[in-house]
């Protein structure tokens, strides 16, 4: 589900209902209801190339693949990350040095 605090969750959401990823429609139902344009300032962090890199580039937003065993560094063509982390604790780094916050 869609929390308050922006958690979100598809088992028994209204998400549930849409297609899976990498169709982008749930991208943007989530950007419709935290009232967010879609588009390069929002973020889709994945530990998937094929299905969440992919789903944030099909929603036309920033990717970035946590890949904390390394296993993704190189040949994933059009689903190569728009930036890569090891670990969830780089994030805020990273979204300072590259996002307007």
């Amino acid at each position: 589900a869609l929390s308050r605090d922006g958690v979100v969750g598809a088992s028994d959401s209204p998400l549930s209902e849409l297609p899976a990823k990498p169709d982008p429609a749930a991208m943007f139902a989530i950007a419709k209801v935290w009232g967010v344009p879609v588009g390069p300032g929002l973020v889709m962090v994945g530990d998937s190339p094929s299905n969440d890199v992919a789903f944030g580039k099909a929603a036309g937003v920033s990717t970035v693949l946590l890949d904390s065993s390394r296993k993704h560094e190189e040949g994933l063509g059009p689903n190569t990350p728009d930036l890569h982390v090891q670990s969830l604790a780089e994030l805020p780094h990273l979204f300072a040095e590259h996002f307007r916050l």
